[in-house]
Order: C-alpha cells, then structure tokens, then sequence
C-alpha cells in the first residue's frame, strides 16, 4: 500500500474514543497518527464569548485541531492523506480507497468520506466511482460534517491558508462552495453511500452552546452567500445535474445501506 498517512484528531480528555477508533483502524490494517485536539474549554474567554453563530469557540478550537492534523500531514513526504476525528465510524472497504489515488477524479483535491448529518442533501453531478464501486459526486452546497475525508498536498495547504482567517466552521470551510473561495477551488467531492459516519449527534470538542436564533443564525449565512453561484445552483436543479438525494453511511459499497 502507498504511503497514505491517516491521523486522528482525539481530545486528551476522551481516550475511550480513542481505543475505540483504534481499534477499527487496527482492524482494518491502517496505521495512524493521533493529533491532540484544541479543547474549546481552554480558550481565552475572548474566543468563547464570540458573537458569530457560526464561529463560536468551539468551532475554533475544531478549526486549530484541523488545522495541526494538515500540518502533519504536510511535513511528510506524502501525496495525500486521510484526517479522521474520533468518533469516526468506519466501513469495512475504506482501505481498499487508500491503495492508490488514481480513481481520484480531475481537478479534485478533497473528498469527503462521511454521510452529512442533514436528511437530504444538494448533490452536483457524478463524477466517477471509488475502488470499491462507491459513487462520486461534485458537492455544490453545503456539506455539513468533518469527520472523515481525503485530502492532497496543494489543497491541505490551501485550506491552512484560509484557516489563519477563518470566520466559518471547519467543515463550511472545507465543502461550502458559497461561503469558502478555497473550497471552490478545490472542488470537492462526496462519497455516496458514505464510508463514515458520526457515531455522536454532538461534537465533544464545542462546550454548551450560547443561545441563537435562528433569524440571527440565518442573516451570516446569506450575507456572505453569492446570488450567481445561487442561479447556477438552480440551473442545474431544473436540467437535472443536480439533485437532492439522501446520502447514507453503508458498510458496504453496493446495497445494506443504513440510516
């Protein structure tokens, strides 16, 4: 198997969650580095108190921990790697996508491997298969989640780039083409069904949220959404190369889906 680094963002405070990851990798035969996670308890009151719903601290502490994991990733001799935090469920074919990064399709250089944690989802045209006979589709819309996904070297340092100024969550950064100018230049990708799932609901790095409203929550998303990309959006819809479908995590890659 090619050089494929695989790391795993975990808090010190979990190391339940760690020996449970550890032991599906081991499972599964890939090796991995673990990366401590910033605990968002441990900020400076200012990064806690921060008034934008969609960059609290939590998301910035889920951002620097990221943003450790690409590092790492960087500072070895590989071409892509895979960056997992650890409540990660994973299927049994995932090692067959680390063999080889020829499948990976043109122009990509992430791919998301988790289910989003929304029932129905945007999703652009096909745009090829995994090793395993998973389909690929391009993300046009926000793809909530960060658990699990590949990565290459050009838009891993792309990404650390962007991070330094981030004003959105991790895994809006990374997959919503709206919002993030580096996620449209790395055209992401979504694996369907998912080879990941969340096995929580709720990210163990946010500390107990302050109250949003929804209107208030609403008005930062559409101030920075682009009325374009918005028509593109709804062309696609009305000549069929786009979508919305549901994506579900399957531990196989053809059939037994499960919510």
């Amino acid at each position: 198997m090619p050089c494929l680094p695989v790391f795993v963002i975990n808090l010190d405070r979990r190391p339940d969650r760690l020996a449970t990851i550890s032991g599906d990798l081991d499972r599964l035969g890939l090796p991995f580095e673990r990366v401590a996670a910033i605990d968002a308890r441990r900020l400076p009151p200012g990064d806690r108190a921060d008034r934008n719903p969609l960059f609290r601290a939590g998301s910035k502490a889920c951002m620097l921990s990221h943003g450790e994991a690409l590092r790492r990733f960087l500072a070895t001799g590989c071409g892509t790697a895979m960056i997992l935090e650890d409540d990660a469920e994973l299927a049994s074919d995932l090692p067959t996508i680390c063999r080889s990064a020829d499948w990976w399709p043109a122009g990509t250089g992430l791919i998301k491997l988790e289910r989003p944690n929304s029932n129905r989802s945007l999703q652009g045209p096909r745009c090829g298969r995994t090793p395993g006979g998973r389909e690929l589709r391009r993300i046009v819309r926000w793809n909530a989640g960060s658990a699990g996904y590949l990565i290459d070297r050009a838009a891993a340092g792309l990404f650390l780039s962007a991070f330094e100024g981030a004003s959105v969550s991790t895994d809006r950064m990374l997959f919503d083409k709206h919002m993030s100018e580096a996620a449209r230049r790395v055209r992401p990708v979504q694996v369907n069904p998912a080879l990941v799932q969340q096995r929580d609901t709720e990210s163990d790095i946010q500390p107990t949220k302050l109250s949003i409203s929804r209107r208030h929550k609403q008005w930062h998303q559409l101030r920075r959404r682009s009325i374009p990309y918005q028509m593109l959006l709804l062309w696609w819809q009305l000549t069929g190369r786009a979508r919305r479908e549901y994506v579900r995590y399957s531990e196989r890659p053809e059939g037994g889906m499960t919510g």
